[in-house]
């Protein structure tokens, strides 16, 4: 990966300053700060997923869609 050469008066990066802690943190505490991050990342998935309204999509000869926030699949009545 080609480096992008950055001037010195803009200081050191993200990566450069966390570089040390990282290399010096236990085996443990990298792993329990990358599930972390893995969780984050589902976490908003699921968020996002949650938060998307519902669509519906039928094609044929009278094709049609529609998008509704509550739109989930119930069962009829009883006897309807």
């Amino acid at each position: 990966m080609a480096v992008v050469p950055l001037k010195p008066e803009y200081g050191p990066t993200l990566g450069q300053l966390l570089s040390p802690r990282w290399r010096a943190a236990s085996v443990a505490a990298r792993g329990v700060v990358v599930a972390c991050g893995v969780g984050l990342v589902a976490l908003a998935v699921a968020v996002a997923l949650t938060l998307e309204d519902a669509t519906f999509s039928h094609g044929g000869p009278v094709p049609f869609s529609f998008a509704y926030r509550g739109l989930y699949r119930t069962g009829p009545d009883p006897g309807g």
